[in-house]
């Protein structure tokens, strides 16, 4: 019930505006790939193009190596959960995840109630299937739009920003059930948002998108650590992007401390402001000992940094750094 995708050198115009330039990308089956970049930048166009709601102006995009062009949304065997789900109300639970079912008419009353109980079951909302929407959690009404869209057994899932409707504390509860089922089930998905920290934590696969154009992909340890641009190292998680001897580095706030004896790379500036944070307090710097004197945003561990104050001169340094 999984299939690999690729999309080559796909490119699609809205009129004149050009929403997706040249894209090509691979998501392997079973995977777990986030289209991750601002709003605007062309994901829910991507998704659109890959379940046949839209029709690329060129390229490709193929379903284990069958070319998708000129099929029919409803023989592509691609699902799509969409960010609000869009479950009917006025059916209960058992006749929203049924309904694509019995649209298509071709299995029995038995077929369905039996495929209505497997993929219930795996999902853990067999004791839903009386209930009506509205009496649903956000957690509970994402399980059945996952329902409604695995029963079709889709080899491509497709999900548009589904958690963004959720307050904070359900959204990560939510976000490791999903992450637990997508595994569990072990189907290719492609995911859509906007938030990094969502991204990092639910992805095998992160490919960066702005202005409709791929600028990388990796796993979440290469979009975080190795970023190729500046735009990916500014828009996953903050960074610090410094000039330093004529090149140019990336640095993560987490990656600094407060300099002993090391002779790493070591930074001198002004403390300008603090945040208390926890475990952690984040310091603006105005640094004097870069090219372009830049504001820094350091983190140093509370404990470690109990004396400083603002207004203090300091020497700091980063213990892990990535050139630009």
């Amino acid at each position: 019930m999984n299939a690999k995708l690729e999309l080559k050198n796909v490119s699609f115009s809205f009129g004149k505006e050009n929403a997706i330039n040249d894209f090509s990308l691979s998501v392997e089956e079973g995977s777990f790939t986030t289209l991750l970049g601002p709003s605007g930048c062309g994901k829910t166009t991507l998704l659109r193009l890959i379940s046949g709601f839209l029709t690329p102006d060129s390229g490709e995009i193929l379903i284990d190596g069958v070319n998708q062009n000129g099929i029919e949304v409803n023989e592509r065997k691609v699902g799509f959960v969409f960010q609000d789900y869009a479950l009917f109300p006025h059916l209960s639970v058992e006749q929203n995840i049924a309904y694509g079912l019995k649209i298509q008419k071709k299995l029995s009353k038995t077929e369905i109630s039996d495929k209505i109980s497997v993929v219930s079951s795996s999902l853990g909302i067999e004791d839903l299937l009386s209930r009506n929407i509205a009496e649903l959690s956000g957690g509970q009404q994402q399980r059945v739009a996952l329902a409604r869209s695995l029963i079709l057994e889709p080899k491509i899932l497709l999900m548009d920003e589904p958690l963004s409707s959720l307050d904070t504390k359900l959204r990560i509860k939510v976000r490791e059930e999903l992450k637990e089922i997508q595994h569990k089930l072990h189907i290719t998905t492609v995911y859509v948002t906007h938030d990094q920290e969502e991204a990092l934590s639910l992805s095998t696969k992160i490919a960066v998108l702005n202005k409709g154009e791929l600028l990388q992909a990796g796993t979440p340890r290469q979009i975080y650590f190795e970023p190729k641009n500046v735009f990916t190292a500014d828009f996953v998680g903050k960074a610090n992007i410094l000039k330093k001897s004529e090149k140019r580095y990336m640095i993560r706030p987490e990656w600094f401390k407060i300099a002993q004896k090391s002779q790493n790379f070591l930074l001198s500036g002004t403390i300008l402001s603090e945040e208390f944070l926890g475990s952690k307090c984040r310091f603006i710097i105005q640094c004097d000992s870069t090219d372009e004197k830049e504001l820094i945003t350091a983190d140093f561990d509370t404990i470690e940094c109990e004396n400083l104050k603002i207004g203090s001169h300091i020497s700091f340094e980063a213990v892990k750094f990535w050139e630009l």
